[in-house]
């Protein structure tokens, strides 16, 4: 529990030095910015993933030869989701909204 507990603070850390980076604190190029801000949420992405292998590490299927030597974010979801145990979140889709009356 320790390591996923880490994983998350890391991921607040990483949420808040984008907020400090866009906010018009840090002196560098826009283009600079966008691309730090860019490079944390694919971090944030590559962690939460990495938070599903280890919150679901009682699970089997995270614990494959195959799926430990994966590191893009893409594909550890990718990789949970086809084992279809509720590992990783579903679409859900158009949801149906009630139609409002012009009466």
């Amino acid at each position: 529990m320790n390591l996923y507990a880490g994983m998350m603070e890391e991921i607040k850390l990483r949420i808040s030095s984008i907020e400090y980076a866009t906010s018009g604190l840090l002196h560098f190029h826009p283009v600079i910015i966008r691309e730090f801000a860019y490079l944390q949420l694919r971090m944030i992405c590559e962690l939460i993933a990495l938070g599903c292998l280890v919150a679901h590490g009682d699970v089997p299927a995270t614990k494959s030869k195959m799926l430990s030597k994966v590191w893009q974010a893409d594909e550890i979801l990718k990789r949970l989701a086809s084992h279809d145990r509720g590992l990783v979140g579903t679409d859900v889709g158009e949801l149906d909204r009630p139609r409002r009356s012009t009466a």
